[in-house]
């Protein structure tokens, strides 16, 4: 407990133990005490309730920053992760990215679908996340299709998302 939560309780057993003891209940001058102690613990009362309202406050929209970061940089960091891992993928992340590739490459469709997959099982995570979790996400939605948008773009990944579509998504 606070000091000045074991005051007031150090206080109100005081007033009690005076008053049923004394029959201070007849003076008007203790009885105008009392009331104004009494106000004074709802002023208090209420002052608390009003800061604690204030810190949830400030907490959910720390907690909404952090979730609108962290959302994009695992998103990235998980697919930039596939792509180190599976270097001859190179022309896909390029194309993925809007980024030429000059090189010439022979397509590994298998590997496509499942690096396509994962990331499509990703989008769906965040898309559910973001559609019931959150409320006023607009923002983050916007960029969120915007990144989906660039993704889209890619002959690769769109091909990809069909199959994903026609097996996983009813």
């Amino acid at each position: 407990m606070d000091f000045v939560e074991s005051l007031i309780i150090f206080i109100l057993i005081a007033t009690f133990f005076v008053y049923s003891f004394f029959n201070l209940h007849e003076n008007n001058k203790f009885m105008n005490f009392w009331q104004i102690l009494l106000s004074f613990g709802t002023i208090f009362f209420a002052y608390s309730t009003f800061i604690n309202m204030q810190t949830n406050a400030q907490d959910l929209l720390y907690k909404k920053d952090t979730f609108n970061k962290s959302i994009f940089v695992e998103f990235f960091n998980k697919n930039t992760e596939l792509f180190i891992k599976y270097p001859s993928l190179d022309y896909y992340y390029a194309e993925l990215n809007g980024l030429k590739y000059d090189h010439k490459f022979t397509r590994n469709k298998l590997q496509e679908t499942q690096i396509s997959f994962i990331m499509l099982s990703t989008i769906a995570i965040i898309i559910y996340t973001l559609n019931n979790n959150f409320t006023n996400m607009d923002k983050v939605k916007e960029k969120f299709n915007l990144i989906l948008k660039t993704y889209f773009k890619s002959q690769i990944f769109y091909e990809n998302y069909l199959l994903y579509k026609k097996k996983y998504i009813t």
